[in-house]
């Protein structure tokens, strides 16, 4: 018998399915059993997803497109759409369905199982480099000359208690970004400065707000942790690449914490924040020192 591997996180892998000529993407079924789903690295635009959990033993993903236009073309537009670990990954067991259509009215089945999704080693995640390459002036039209920027929260609902296994993920209501912040936002996505330039924090980041850019045709969003401040470019379903933002974390948070005032992870990300300040308050000022002998006029000399 093999000896159990090191408990690892991987990412889900869809790049061996194929999908017929003129079909789309609408929905997905994938169960998934002795793996431990960790996080959900990428949620495609516009789509709905839930995760019930049965015990300890089986997750059971389900995924779909909330409108016709977030159909997706490619298997591997859903790439990293979960995460999960597992203490031996030759006992992982996949099994689903990818449902096909042209319209959305007739839905095709293909099966999934372990000869066409996987969960590699080796995580898809953007070098440093290539992401640099996205703030050239010839990369990402839509962000830099953009038609309408629209805002909003990437929803988590989490069960509350240990009965309710049901985990929610989702899109929440979006607005426009106006002219005066975007401009601010646009500054400082693309100013290389931003950008700590050293390497990805050792973690997964739980992006909750998104950043829609529309123009040249293209839409791209930018998804913000700002538990680890990470933030990461999509488009068409697949990341283009990610870095830490530390350098203005502060700026985008209070940014963020305006513009959606009652978003729960900002609030209790801001809350620890203060919680943390009123622990640790700054040191008082150094009282004048008296002693300093005094000038003619009465002043103490420089």
């Amino acid at each position: 018998m093999g000896q159990p591997t090191v408990s690892l996180v991987r990412e889900v892998d869809f790049s061996h399915v194929v999908v017929p000529a003129g079909l789309r993407i609408a929905a997905l079924r994938l169960d998934l059993s002795s793996a431990e789903v960790t996080a959900f690295p990428h949620l495609p635009p516009d789509w709905h997803m839930t995760l019930e959990l049965e015990g300890s033993a089986i997750a059971h993903v389900r995924a779909n497109a909330q409108h016709g236009a977030a159909f997706l073309p490619h298997a591997s537009d859903l790439d990293r759409l979960l995460a999960a670990s597992s203490g031996d990954w030759s006992q992982v067991k996949i099994k689903g369905t990818l449902f096909v259509t042209t319209d959305g009215d007739d839905l095709r089945p293909i099966p999934l199982d372990e000869s066409n999704v996987s969960f590699p080693a080796a995580p898809k995640v953007s070098s440093r480099d290539t992401f640099y390459r996205l703030l050239a002036p010839s990369a990402l039209d839509a962000v830099r000359h953009p038609a309408r920027v629209e805002f909003g929260p990437l929803i988590v609902d989490s069960p509350a208690s240990a009965k309710a296994q049901t985990i929610v993920f989702s899109e929440g209501k979006f607005a426009d970004l106006g002219c005066t912040d975007a401009e601010f936002l646009l500054s400082r996505l693309l100013a290389t400065s931003s950008y700590s330039g050293v390497d990805l924090k050792d973690c997964e980041p739980d992006y909750h707000l998104r950043v829609r850019f529309h123009g040249a045709g293209q839409v791209v969003d930018v998804d913000f942790c700002f538990g680890c401040n990470t933030l990461r470019f999509c488009s068409a379903g697949r990341e283009l690449g990610r870095a830490d933002f530390d350098p203005v974390a502060p700026e985008l948070f209070a940014l963020f914490s305006r513009l959606l005032p009652n978003e729960p992870t900002l609030k209790q990300l801001a809350d620890r924040q203060t919680a943390w300040q009123r622990q640790h308050p700054p040191a008082p000022a150094s009282a004048p020192d008296h002693s300093a002998p005094s000038s003619p006029t009465g002043r103490a000399r420089p």
